[in-house]
């Protein structure tokens, strides 16, 4: 089965020492965040990140944390 990618150079590109590097920074910035799970939920209010807290019953727990973090 195909997916219409050269297999070669997909696994060439996976493997690369660019993509490393890109995937470590972005990890990096990652663990900066305050989250600890995926999925997560951040807000960026004034230039801080803000957990937001996700409750998959009831939304209005989500929103009232974006309200209160946007003041």
């Amino acid at each position: 089965m195909s997916i219409g990618i050269d297999e070669q150079a997909f696994k060439a590109r996976l493997l690369s020492t660019e993509l490393n590097q890109k995937f470590m920074t972005e990890l990096h910035a990652v663990h900066q965040l305050p989250i600890r799970g995926f999925p997560s939920l951040v807000l960026e209010v004034n230039g801080q990140a803000v957990g937001v807290p996700l409750d998959y019953t009831n939304p209005q727990t989500s929103f009232d944390a974006i309200v209160k973090a946007i003041g």
